[in-house]
């Protein structure tokens, strides 16, 4: 069965039903403080080149984006064993699964993929929970546009920045990133897989994974500031130091 995930319904998951019967905390209000400043800065984010860079048509190989809002239904979370053979791949060692998997995605234009350690899957894990949401731009022709990550679990989905800003309860994923854990116990190995929708590139989804690793692992300084001290993040700043980062890719 498919379901759709509005980023709205993610945004306030675990939050709106626990006002009914408890009494707010010190703790609830300056959650509630945070996660104010953080949208306040959200809705102060736009860039005129946006909306423009995103709309207008990209060609990439034989695949072509349209300029009609898109309409992604994200799946709801299938298993491992649901999408591989997992008992071929258990009697495998880590390198091989690992080539196995990147080479498996390697030929398809709607997902991408990466794997990662134990440790670094139990770092990202305690990251998600601590800082959830972080912004990142998607370089395309002249300009970019904004995306809005939201962690949900083992689950990571990529919004239109613009869209979330205008009605929360209809913006829809642009890519949905899913980690399985299921050799790190026993290869220290996480496998992770993002399906991409029709109004990106795999090109501007494999960038927007390198940056989204980058900076949780690497500059966790800015997502934790982003999410825990908004008033003090420098989002011209951000947006710069982003697409420099894929000048370079």
């Amino acid at each position: 069965m498919i379901r759709s995930v509005s980023a709205a319904s993610l945004w306030w998951m675990g939050s709106t039903h626990a006002t009914t019967h408890e009494q707010p905390t010190e703790h609830n209000r300056e959650g509630s403080a945070k996660k104010m400043a953080m949208m306040n800065l959200i809705r102060r984010s736009t860039r005129k080149t946006a909306v423009g860079a995103l709309r207008r048509s990209v060609k990439s190989g034989d695949r072509v984006i349209s300029k009609r809002l898109m309409s992604f239904s994200y799946p709801s979370p299938r298993t491992l064993q649901e999408i591989t053979n997992l008992p071929l791949l258990e009697v495998e060692d880590s390198n091989s699964i690992k080539s196995i998997w990147e080479t498996h995605h390697e030929s398809q234009e709607t997902c991408v993929s990466g794997t990662m350690t134990g440790k670094q899957y139990d770092t990202l894990f305690e990251r998600l929970g601590e800082s959830p949401y972080f912004v990142l731009p998607v370089k395309r022709d002249d300009g970019h546009f904004i995306l809005l990550s939201q962690a949900q679990e083992k689950h990571v989905l990529f919004t239109y920045l613009e869209d979330f800003k205008n009605n929360p309860e209809s913006a829809l994923p642009y890519l949905a990133v899913t980690l399985y854990d299921d050799f790190k116990s026993s290869k220290d190995l996480v496998l992770v897989r993002g399906d991409i929708s029709d109004m990106m590139t795999k090109a501007e989804s494999t960038s927007i994974l390198h940056l989204f690793t980058k900076f949780y692992f690497s500059d966790y300084e800015w997502v934790n500031t982003f999410n825990n001290q908004p008033n003090e993040f420098d989002f011209e700043k951000h947006l710069e130091n982003c697409l420099n980062e894929e000048n370079t890719l």
